[in-house]
């Protein structure tokens, strides 16, 4: 898959809409001008790059998101949709088990339909990026989970703290339908949603208490590639650099939802200790 930044294109356009020439915009970048035209033919450095960006992002100017809404706009229909992968570094090539080990389910490879979700994962990784894809979905097998018990205990099985029900009937069930799917789409799980899954798995909230508190996460949706043949579903639109603007503001936004979901999690732990059961409860051992 060829990815590439538009970088001579997203020069252009930002000269039209503020009325700049190529000069006023290199003091503005603090990239000198030969090197503004010479990253046009050459891969820019990161520096080069975060320099130009950043710039971009001060004219107040919001780039990566108004290209995220042409994107779906131009690519998505009834059977097709636009996704987003963020990467820590550039992505020679992509493969249906492309992530690190110990992920939501399994060495997958993620992709979300929301622009701020895939940047929040690579918000703090400084050569991060985003890969932009199209895909037409006409055809597949696909699994959905929602915000609810079968979700929470396929994560914590992938994830490795399922170890004491990992053999149970009910569980492999719920395994044995996200493996044989070609695409699963299920609700994201950050590393702040992961502490109450934990939490759930090790038996000390239930399920009342931790959808509750899951909900408030508001990351939406991945889509994860089970088989080569959604794999091959993925058809390549651009890469997107991320500037250290972006991803400040990013990491701004992830901080306030995890003061959300820790506020809702004390919430519901007083009100709802009750009312939901505990996973010992729902995953009874036959005698």
């Amino acid at each position: 898959m060829n990815f590439t930044y538009n970088l001579k294109q997203d020069i252009e356009t930002v000269l039209d809409t503020k009325s700049l020439d190529l000069e006023r915009f290199s003091k503005l970048s603090k990239v000198s001008k030969r090197n503004i035209l010479y990253s046009y033919i050459n891969e820019p450095s990161n520096n080069t790059l975060d320099k130009i960006y950043s710039a971009i992002y001060n004219l107040h100017i919001r780039l990566n998101k108004a290209k995220a809404e042409v994107f779906e706009e131009t690519y998505s229909s009834k059977d097709q949709i636009v996704l987003f992968h963020g990467a820590k570094d550039k992505v020679e090539k992509f493969s249906k088990d492309g992530s690190r080990e110990i992920c939501d389910f399994g060495k997958r490879l993620y992709l979300t339909k929301f622009i701020d979700s895939a940047i929040s994962f690579v918000e703090n990784y400084p050569n991060s990026s985003l890969y932009c894809f199209y895909a037409d979905l006409k055809g597949l097998d696909i699994l959905e989970l929602d915000c609810d018990f079968d979700w929470m205990v396929a994560v914590s099985y992938y994830r490795g703290k399922l170890t004491k029900y990992q053999n149970h009937q009910k569980v492999q069930e719920i395994i044995k339908k996200i493996e044989s799917c070609d695409l699963l789409i299920a609700p994201i799980a950050d590393n702040k949603m992961f502490d109450i899954l934990n939490q759930f798995a090790e038996g000390l909230i239930n399920t009342k208490q931790a959808i509750h508190c899951l909900s408030a996460s508001r990351l939406g949706k991945q889509y994860v590639i089970i088989s080569d043949k959604a794999l091959n579903r993925l058809k390549p639109i651009e890469r997107l650099y991320l500037c250290k603007e972006e991803k400040e503001k990013s990491k701004s936004d992830s901080f306030e939802r995890s003061l959300l979901i820790q506020s809702k999690l004390d919430f519901a732990k007083r009100n709802f200790r009750t009312e939901g059961e505990y996973i010992d409860e729902v995953l009874k051992w036959k005698s």
